[in-house]
């Protein structure tokens, strides 16, 4: 019989990698490095120790371990959809902030040429 732990370890391993290749190429935020750095090391742990998802299923009461990893995998990417949802709330805002902000400072410059033009 075949052990698929193994690719799932080796699949992890180059996750990892590539996440610590790509996040130095384009500089990712570090905040969103640690939750695709985690979620790697849990596909490890659960490639390591198969039975876990067995345990996690039965706790859940869901009638298969693959249909476990599903329903982890969906919550996890909602999860990750309603994190990004805030971040980019909080950065409108952030941009409508700085938008009123340049638009006072134009509007000082223009009345300060308009005064050292008189």
């Amino acid at each position: 019989m075949y052990d698929w732990s193994l690719p799932f370890i080796i699949g992890s391993i180059a996750i990892l990698i590539f996440l610590i290749i790509t996040s130095k190429k384009y500089h990712m935020n570090i905040h969103y490095l640690i939750v695709w750095i985690l979620w790697a090391v849990f596909i490890a742990v659960l490639s390591l120790f198969p039975h876990l998802i067995v345990i996690i299923s039965d706790l859940l009461n869901i009638a298969t371990p693959s249909l476990a990893i599903l329903v982890i995998f969906i919550l996890l990417l909602y999860l990750i959809s309603y994190y990004l949802f805030i971040k980019s709330s909080n950065q409108n805002d952030r941009i409508n902030k700085l938008t009123y902000e340049v638009a006072e400072l134009k509007k000082e410059i223009n009345e300060l040429k308009k005064g050292r033009d008189k």
